[in-house]
């Protein structure tokens, strides 16, 4: 139905009723005139004269017509009224359709709103289990740098008990030897054997000494090695212990999310069930409210009126019924059109970048496909020249329009710009033709970009 201002409408059936009045009051206004100021002798006198034919219109004809262009008016009015109504009530429709599709927008933006919160907050949970693996890393370099460490101070440490192993050894295999010497000499020599037998006391105090510190030694260098072992125990259990802790802080995320989510639908029925219950003390409320006016009507009223009121309820019970189930029709279409819309909106849009992909795909594909036959420009050229039969010594070009099939076999010649000779014209297509099957790309998805391509011949470029 095409809208119409009823405004502008109304205006035109004023202005049209306006000129009708001006056009029957000009005509009154005439035979006035005629009546009044032409007089009767003048018929008599002048009898060849033709006399102004003038009609009089009564009064009740202008009222007639009058009423007939109220009525036209008033029908208009009318017509213009129901048109006003059908389209406000259309807006109002459609306003409400409007208000339905921005609840669901809105719906629909709050729900996307949770997802992206859950989805942030996910990637919080993953990034502090991350944080903590990262930790994990760091404490289990600092142990092995720890361990290396104590490796090295271990190793150190033997060296230098080494080192003053083999000083003690030598030293006590020097006194041996000065002992031997003096034995010998306490052959040689009977005067000084009793300086020589202390001497031996001394050397062997000093001997026992010595191994006593070299067991001293070797009873510090075992108990830093227990230690050493002890502190590789402790760190093996603080790392037992820290990576118990990274299980139960996983499972403890698990169960957080799994919690999360069951708080969710907790929320969302107990939600769903506190609107159950609004709508059920709602319909209690109504239903005792009409139990209530039908007491009171029944109570006032005769059997009769009791009989067309039940009859009239039952009625209305219906109207309404049919009006709910008519509400809800109309609901669930308007329902399954935005769910179409939405789906037709997804699909364009899927459409459209797929459109967009397949454009980019195809336009990278025609670009490699024109760089790939610019390869083969020279041999192409090459090829046509040395088929070409050289029939001029003018300075001559041709334009040509090639289409080759898969293999590069030439299919057709075309000819758009003429070099001005026919003879020129046809030797170069009949060297373009002889120079068949032209070398192309072998990629077969090039084909469809380079099926056809301008070719310009210049006679001076390829003369002998």
């Amino acid at each position: 139905m095409k809208n119409r201002n009823p405004k502008k409408f109304g205006t035109k059936s004023v202005i049209l009723a306006l000129c009708v009045h001006a056009v029957i009051v000009l005509a009154i206004g005439v035979n006035i005139y005629f009546q009044q100021v032409i007089p009767s002798n003048t018929q008599s006198s002048q009898p060849t004269e033709t006399p102004i034919q003038a009609h009089a219109i009564s009064e009740q004809a202008i009222e007639q017509e009058l009423e007939q262009i109220r009525l036209k008016e008033e029908q208009e009015r009318q017509k213009a009224l129901n048109q006003k109504r059908e389209l406000e009530a259309a807006r109002k429709e459609q306003k409400q359709i409007e208000q339905q599709r921005e609840r669901e927008e809105q719906q629909l933006a709050m729900i996307e709103s949770r997802k992206l919160e859950e989805e942030k907050r996910v990637r919080e949970m993953e990034e502090q289990r991350l944080k903590q693996e990262e930790e994990l890393r760091e404490i289990e370099n600092a142990r092995q740098q720890e361990a290396a460490k104590l490796a090295e101070l271990n190793k150190q440490r033997e060296e230098q008990l080494e080192r003053q192993k083999r000083e003690q050894e030598k030293l006590i295999a020097q006194q041996l030897a000065d002992a031997q010497a003096a034995e010998q000499k306490r052959l040689a020599e009977e005067t000084k054997r009793q300086e020589e037998v202390r001497q031996l006391a001394l050397l062997e105090e000093q001997k026992q000494k010595l191994q006593s510190e070299l067991e001293a030694m070797n009873q510090e260098h075992s108990n830093k090695e227990t230690q050493l072992k002890e502190l590789e125990k402790q760190e093996q259990e603080r790392l037992q212990n820290r990576q118990r802790e990274q299980k139960l802080a996983e499972q403890k995320l698990a169960g957080t999310q799994a919690a999360e989510q069951k708080r969710l639908a907790e929320e969302t029925k107990k939600q769903e069930e506190v609107r159950q219950l609004a709508l059920l003390e709602e319909q209690k409320q109504k239903l005792q409210s009409e139990l209530e006016a039908k007491k009171t009507k029944e109570a006032e009223k005769l059997a009769l009126d009791r009989q067309r009121e039940e009859q009239l309820d039952r009625q209305r019970q219906e109207d309404a019924e049919r009006k709910r189930l008519a509400d809800e029709r109309k609901k669930k279409q308007e329902e399954e059109r935005l769910r179409q819309a939405k789906l037709e909106r997804e699909r364009l849009a899927n459409e459209e970048q797929e459109r967009i992909g397949e454009e980019a795909k195809r336009k990278r594909l025609e670009n490699d496909a024109i760089a790939a036959f610019n390869k083969y420009a020279p041999q192409i050229r090459q090829k046509v020249t040395e088929n070409w039969n050289q029939v001029t010594q003018k300075s001559l070009k041709t334009g040509v329009i090639v289409e080759i099939d898969r293999s590069g076999g030439v299919q057709s010649v075309t000819i758009t710009e003429s070099s001005g000779s026919n003879e020129f014209d046809r030797s170069v297509s009949l060297a373009i033709r002889k120079a068949s099957p032209l070398p192309i790309p072998d990629n077969a998805d090039y084909y469809e970009y380079i099926r056809k391509f301008r070719f310009v011949f210049d006679s001076t470029e390829h003369s002998s």
